[in-house]
């Protein structure tokens, strides 16, 4: 698991954008002598605004909402609700 923080202002698609970058960078399979492993992502995205909250309640929330895109499926966003 990992943070993604974009410091500038998020325009309208662009957390879209930033999710479907890391999906397409974590496309390639890592390759062993005896086999190959898949790599993949379920993200959750928490923005502000319009949740105005303090960074570690936003955390918990794109916390959550990345345990919605699990349950989901694989290659999945879930946005955490305001």
């Amino acid at each position: 698991e990992f943070v993604v923080l974009l410091e500038t202002e998020v325009l309208e698609g662009t957390p879209d954008l930033v999710c479907n970058r890391i999906f397409e960078a974590l496309k390639p399979v890592i390759r062993f002598a005896n086999g190959e492993a898949p790599i993949g992502a379920s993200i959750g995205v928490a923005m502000h605004p319009p949740i105005n909250s303090a960074a570690d309640d936003m955390l918990r929330r794109a916390d959550a909402a990345m345990y919605e895109a699990k349950h989901a499926g694989k290659g999945c966003v879930r946005y955490a609700s305001a």
